[in-house]
């Protein structure tokens, strides 16, 4: 596991750097199944989250991870931590943004 840790460390800063959730995300977990730490574990997750957000296509409630009977309490509370996950001063992604703005228009039209 030592031998593997300057690897590992390359591909976080690749991760940091990519523009694309999707990639970004794979070379984070990439760099966590090299040499695991707290670090690319919670940018993997982050970037998982933002990779769904972003998902062409998808409705309001999968933006929020939500099924379609969610109740208004649940949906205010998806809306705060995905706010909270994906705000620009928070989350230094470039896509983070984008994600912050989908999460808005989510819940105002829920």
């Amino acid at each position: 596991m030592e031998a593997n840790r300057d690897q590992a460390a390359e591909a976080l800063q690749l991760a940091r750097k990519r523009t694309d959730p999707v990639a970004a995300a794979r070379l984070a977990e990439k760099s966590n199944a090299l040499f695991p730490t707290l670090e690319a574990e919670s940018l993997a997750r982050t970037l998982r989250a933002l990779a769904r957000i972003m998902t062409p296509g998808a409705s309001h409630y999968e933006v929020l991870s939500l099924p379609i009977e969610a109740e208004n309490s649940a949906i205010h509370a998806a809306y705060r931590a995905f706010v909270l996950l994906c705000h620009p001063d928070k989350c230094g992604h470039p896509a983070a943004a984008d994600a912050f703005k989908r999460v808005v228009d989510a819940h105002s039209v829920l």
